[in-house]
């Protein structure tokens, strides 16, 4: 599921939430190396996923939390048992 929607708090700092989804996979499947002009941020609520980086690779733990920033090159490995997590795209600014 995707939806964009804006949110501007009284400390002028305003985030644009670009996608998000939650996902509950029973395939192993991979997402190759990438990158983009927004933050990430993945909750990852089991093990089963490997975070890709261009000179390396971290299998993530249980209840694991990853922040992208832009710019950062990335991709996933997802494998058994089933992944469960949510992904979220924004971008984020302070405005004064």
């Amino acid at each position: 599921m995707s939806k964009k929607l804006n949110y501007l708090s009284k400390s002028n700092m305003r985030a644009e939430i670009l996608f998000y989804s939650c996902l509950l996979s029973e395939k192993k499947y991979r997402i190759e190396l990438h990158k983009h002009p927004f933050w990430q941020l993945e909750l990852i609520e089991n093990s089963g996923v490997t975070w890709l980086q261009p000179k390396n690779s971290v299998v993530m733990s249980e209840r694991s939390i990853l922040l992208l920033p832009p710019g950062c090159s990335h991709g996933f490995k997802y494998s058994s048992p089933p992944d469960r997590l949510i992904s979220i795209k924004f971008n984020w600014n302070h405005t004064d």
